[in-house]
């Protein structure tokens, strides 16, 4: 899987630092409570004591003179354990008499699997897989439409007859391409890994294109969802900036991230900047093996006649078509 890069690096650290700050404030009101309770701290002493108890048995045990046969700490031990409990018993009841949580001493972690540590021995914790799901559905763009568009919420009552069969089929299309992604094969949806949605408006287009996106990013994969105007913006607002602060432009992301997805292509004034960015964007994605997901209200006509040659004859040729038709779902819905 490979998460965004900029937000695992960030979330990394993050986690880095918050196991060691839940301790420091365990810490913190350790030393406040000993301080107003000498019969706390003398149980805390004595728990160290316990512990360090436990290394040297151990230690013994693992240690022997030659011809010597190996101490067996296993009796010493049980009998420290039992003292262990004795005092933890013991605090428990010292704190609670007093007013406080009998855990009130213990870093409080907000995952008890990790200990907030972000991983549990060589693996991932789901916690930290959670916080790079919800980074990358802010990163793709549009974090909220994201958690709203699933395939199970894609209904197909608002079609009917062919129009049905077709859009049960883009469904099955969609659903299966977010499913069996990988950034390792050339191929994921029949013989190609861009995917053209084209048909009239409301009919599911950003739905579905979106319900693609938000499969991807819980799977681990670095999406960027823009809309047509927004990612051109982008681009016409370089034209007149310097880079960043980490000397990195924005539009960058739309060549490194391993799914791109074009929303409303077509919403845009076309220029001769458009036309050069969509083709900058588009070949050097197909040449660097990276997927493309477009979706667009124009017909293969209106495309030819929008853009140059080069453009469409790719749109055409590396992307798998899906059409979509039926009645306006929105003005379906308007109509109840």
């Amino acid at each position: 899987m490979a998460y965004n890069r900029e937000n695992y690096l960030r979330i990394k650290e993050e986690f880095a630092h918050r196991h060691d700050d839940r301790v420091a404030e365990a810490e913190e009101r350790t030393a406040e409570l000993e301080a107003q309770l000498p019969e706390l701290r003398e149980i805390n002493t004595a728990l160290r004591r316990s512990s360090a108890a436990v290394c040297s048995a151990v230690f013994r045990g693992m240690s022997r003179g030659e011809g010597e046969p190996r101490p067996d700490p296993a009796a010493e031990l049980a009998e420290i354990r039992a003292e262990n409990e004795r005092l933890l018993r013991a605090r428990a009841e010292l704190l609670t008499r007093n007013g406080y949580p009998a855990d009130y001493l213990e870093p409080r972690f907000a995952c008890k699997k990790c200990a907030d540590r972000g991983s549990v021995g060589l693996r991932m914790c789901s916690c930290m897989r959670e916080e790079l799901i919800m980074a990358g559905y802010e990163s793709s763009g549009i974090g909220n439409l994201l958690r709203g568009c699933t395939f199970d919420g894609f209904d197909l009552s608002h079609f009917s007859g062919d129009g049905r069969i077709i859009m049960e089929n883009n469904l099955a299309i969609c659903r299966s391409y977010a499913e069996e992604f990988t950034t390792d094969a050339d191929t994921v949806c029949g013989d190609k890994k861009n995917l053209l949605l084209y048909g009239l408006t409301g009919l599911g287009k950003t739905h579905l294109s979106a319900a693609i996106a938000a499969r991807l990013i819980r799977r681990g994969y670095d999406v960027v969802y823009e809309t047509a105007i927004n990612l051109f913006g982008t681009f016409e607002r370089e034209r007149f900036m310097r880079d960043d602060r980490n000397g990195r432009r924005e539009s960058e992301r739309y060549f490194d991230c391993d799914v791109l997805i074009i929303d409303d292509l077509g919403t845009e004034t076309v220029t001769q900047y458009t036309v050069a960015w969509l083709y900058d964007i588009v070949n050097s994605r197909i040449n660097s093996r990276k997927p493309t997901v477009i979706n667009t209200n124009l017909t293969h006509e209106e495309l030819r006649q929008r853009y140059a040659d080069r453009i469409t004859s790719r749109l055409l040729g590396e992307y798998r078509p899906l059409v979509f038709s039926g009645c306006d779902v929105r003005l379906q819905k308007l109509s109840r």
